[in-house]
């Protein structure tokens, strides 16, 4: 990659490029050029420059409270956004807006736990009686229960909850949350259609959002290995992974490094196909989430570290 600088603006210059910032100085007028192709030789001065890497998020997600706005959401650099449409504070003009202003602003929507403190939840409900979608609660996140997701009444609860709180405001796409509950009942052994039955549920609530609006983009958070699917890949139009590199601050690689081989395979896969990879992990220590941010760049994916919860507080950026 050549950049050839016009005299005029030789005393210093400053790229971003794959989140590389290469700045070079010289004290004369001379024509910069900068080779980042060492192989190459070249007749024109090379100016002798530093090189850091300077990371910071590239999407946001704050699912759990209600920061995100207008205003906030505009002001930023990132394109994607991902927020929870009953936290949000977010109006149908509001979303229109910022999607005219190329803000891909995505809605949250779990599709295999129920969560309590949502308006289709019904006070008569218990859990593992009635209704007969509800099963038992989500052990990490007390105010969510699994759902026998393949389960008409509730597909139906899903729908209906889909078209009034997120299309009808007109949002960029859906971020599917807990596909990966298919894998709770593929271990339990009560359901071995299980993943066929999640791939089922992602086509249908594509068709139907996109009957409603034709340019919804449908996102899915884990369950990458879903993407081996050949009817499954055109049914998403970009993943999302966590902790594909660190669980908090462990290296995956030390305690489970073949998560991290299938988990990258898939996403390079989507990254293939051209389609958004969004990753981010957890971890706190400096060194590890320097190195995180290496790893997910080098691949050409959206990288981001965000506090645990997603309570939309990101790391400071860092050079590393």
């Amino acid at each position: 990659m050549n950049f050839i600088l016009p005299h005029e603006f030789a005393t210093a210059v400053t790229f971003l490029c794959f989140s590389r910032t290469i700045t070079a100085e010289t004290a004369d007028n001379a024509e910069i050029f900068i080779d980042t192709d060492f192989s190459r030789a070249s007749n024109r001065r090379v100016v002798p420059f530093s090189m850091e890497a300077v990371y910071t998020p590239k999407f946001a997600m704050d699912i759990e409270t209600s920061d995100p706005d207008y205003r906030s959401i505009s002001k930023s650099d990132l394109s994607y956004h991902i927020v929870h449409p009953d936290r949000a504070q977010l109006s149908v003009d509001d979303v229109n807006q910022l999607r005219s202003e190329g803000k891909i602003v995505l809605a949250y929507l779990s599709v295999g736990e129920a969560e309590v403190w949502l308006d289709y939840w019904r006070e008569d409900w218990i859990p593992g009686v009635i209704p007969l979608f509800l099963e038992r609660v989500n052990d990490r996140f007390r105010d969510r229960y699994k759902i026998r997701f393949w389960m008409e009444e509730w597909q139906e609860i899903l729908l209906n909850y889909m078209e009034n709180h997120i299309l009808r405001k007109g949002y960029s796409g859906l971020y599917l949350d807990a596909v990966d509950v298919y894998t709770h009942f593929l271990a339990e052994g009560n359901r071995p259609a299980a993943a066929d039955d999640m791939i089922q549920l992602v086509g249908r609530i594509r068709r139907w959002g996109q009957s409603l609006n034709s340019d919804l983009l449908v996102f899915v958070n884990n369950a990458v290995e879903l993407y081996g699917n050949a009817d499954y890949v055109s049914m998403v139009d970009g993943l999302v992974a966590q902790d594909t590199w660190y669980r908090d601050n462990i290296p995956l690689r030390n305690v489970d490094a073949e998560h991290t081989d299938t988990v990258v395979r898939f996403l390079r896969s989507a990254r293939n196909d051209g389609k958004p990879v969004l990753a981010v992990d957890y971890p706190t220590e400096t060194e590890k989430i320097c190195d995180f941010y290496v790893k997910c760049s080098t691949e050409a994916f959206r990288c981001a570290v965000f506090a645990k919860g997603f309570p939309g507080a990101v790391i400071t950026p860092l050079t590393c």
